[in-house]
Parts: C-alpha cells; sequence; structure tokens
C-alpha cells in the first residue's frame, strides 16, 4: 500500500483495533488502524515525524481521501523518495503536481509509468530479459521522436522506441534498482528512464533542460513527443 510493504510482525491489536505498518526498506511509511466497525485511518510517516492522518468509513474510503488529498511537492517522505529512486542511475523523474485532480488507486495508492528509451545501448538487454518483462510488466512499445535543441537553433530528430512499464508506487524503487542491475535503462541524459505519475492526463510529451552538460552546447531542450497512440 503506498509506499510501503506491510511487515506482519508489526501488526498487533486489543481486541478493538488492529494496527499494521507498513515499510520502505527499514523505515515505516504508514500506520493503519482498523476499528472493530470497518473504520480506518492512515498515517504517514518519515523518521518517525507524522506528516499526514486520513480516515474513512473502511479502508479503501481511507485511501482514496488520503491520496485525493495528499500534496506531494511538499511531502517530505515523497521528495526524499523520489531522490532515492533517481540515485539509482540515469533517471529522470518527474514532479508530481500540486492541487490537481489525481487518479487514486486502491491499495496501491497512485501508479507510476517507467519510460525507458530503446537504442543500441540496451536492445539486448531488453531482449535478453523480454521473457520475464512480459510475464512481470506486461509493458507496452510506441514509437516516439527524440528533438533536441541545440543552442546554435539547430534541431536534432532521432526516431526511437520507448518502453513503457507501470508499477504501484511502493515498487518503483525495486523495479528500478533491478533494471539498473540489469543494464536495461542506457547511459546517457538523452536515454534518461522517465518516470511519470499515472493520472487521468499522462503527458505524451516530456521536455527536459540541461545546461553545462559537457557537450560542446551550454544550453539544450529535449522532447519526446508520441507518434504512435498507446496501445
Amino acid at each position: 500500500m503506498g509506499f510501503g510493504r506491510l511487515k506482519p510482525e508489526s501488526i498487533t491489536t486489543d481486541g478493538k483495533t488492529r494496527i499494521a505498518n507498513y515499510y520502505f526498506r527499514d523505515m515505516r511509511v504508514h500506520e493503519v488502524k482498523l476499528e472493530h466497525d470497518g473504520r480506518a485511518m492512515i498515517t504517514d510517516y518519515f523518521n518517525e515525524e507524522r506528516l499526514t492522518i486520513s480516515s474513512g468509513s473502511n479502508l479503501e474510503r481511507a485511501i482514496l481521501h488520503h491520496y485525493m488529498c495528499w500534496q506531494p511537492a511538499t511531502h517530505k517522505f515523497m521528495q526524499y523518495y523520489m531522490k532515492e529512486v533517481s540515485g539509482l542511475g540515469n533517471i529522470y523523474f518527474q514532479q508530481m503536481e500540486t492541487d490537481k485532480q489525481r487518479i487514486v488507486y486502491s491499495p496501491a495508492g497512485h501508479l507510476f509509468l517507467l519510460q525507458i528509451p530503446i537504442c543500441s545501448r540496451n536492445v539486448d538487454q531488453i531482449n535478453d530479459n523480454a521473457v520475464d518483462l512480459d510475464v512481470l510488466y506486461n509493458p507496452y512499445c510506441y514509437e516516439t521522436k527524440l528533438i533536441t535543441f541545440l543552442k546554435d537553433g539547430e534541431v536534432d530528430r532521432k526516431d526511437i522506441d520507448m518502453l513503457n512499464i507501470v508499477v504501484p508506487m511502493a515498487k518503483v524503487y525495486s523495479t528500478v534498482r533491478e533494471f539498473i542491475r540489469q543494464g536495461i535503462v542506457a547511459p546517457g541524459k538523452r536515454f534518461q528512464m522517465i518516470i511519470q505519475e499515472v493520472s487521468s492526463a499522462v503527458s505524451d510529451r516530456v521536455h527536459r533542460s540541461y545546461a553545462n552538460d559537457g557537450d560542446t552546447w551550454s544550453h539544450y531542450d529535449l522532447y519526446l513527443e508520441t507518434l504512435m497512440p498507446r496501445k
């Protein structure tokens, strides 16, 4: 649920209330309380600091309320989680917008789209792991253009394919870590894995800007532009 995985040994009860804790690695991130009448309360934690609390008439309604109302841009654990994921390798984790209508999934909270550009540097690794990818993630591909706007005004266009995988947010870190280990994420900023929140309007165009990247230009913009509809 949410960012964490349940530790069965953390479940306690006093006969009226059951309490369960969810963890990211060894850090408690959620506490869930279930009353005997079904009412539920969810509390987020970061380094044992209490962050947000939501409740509902049952667990599903509590999850819905919790993730419809949260503000990811100021949520301490979300910001920490994004840095931890991005630190695994060649990753661009797009900031989740604040004050927008979101789609909430139970019990996941939110789903994330992992977009992996396919190029000569990772196509063999993707093919080597194709069976596991199909079984575990049910991925899909689409054609796109990698458009680079150079400092001198020139535009470089490159046709590429994107591998797309949807995972719950609790599994983003472990999935990305495994892909890095397998070499599925290619090096080079133009080929970064892009992570986006799955919402009612996942952008088909991703814009990224870099400065002083060691290239001959001091600044360039990258766009990924969808050419084919998502399957």
